[in-house]
């Protein structure tokens, strides 16, 4: 899924006429409306469709979550699970932090 949302956000934001011509490109140009957009979007689809819309009331509120989220990795990563297939086709549950520079790496932020 953050593959997917960088691959939105990069699609909303470039000229593809600029893209094209290798110039400068105008990624900044509707950078908050495109993100905006997402996340009203996200909320309106729903949590069974947008993994972020989980307890927000509002386009505008999900878009603080996530921020928040941000911001709170800074100083405190979140304890995550992940899970490994061992070679016997088991599966391995093992502790991992989400750091925010990860976070930031896998989804578009500020």
């Amino acid at each position: 899924m953050p593959q997917l949302i960088s691959i939105s956000f990069e699609i909303g934001l470039t000229n593809p006429l600029d893209y094209e011509d290798l110039g400068e490109l105008e990624a900044q140009k509707d950078a908050d409306m495109v993100i905006r957009n997402f996340f009203i979007s996200c909320y309106e689809a729903g949590p069974t469709k947008c993994a972020f819309a989980t307890s927000a009331t509002s386009g505008d509120d999900l878009e603080k979550q996530f921020y928040a989220l941000d911001d709170s990795l800074e100083l405190t990563p979140a304890v995550i699970v992940t899970t490994e297939e061992n070679i016997n086709g088991s599966s391995s549950y093992q502790p991992d932090y989400l750091t925010q520079s990860y976070f930031r790496e896998v989804c578009v932020t500020r």
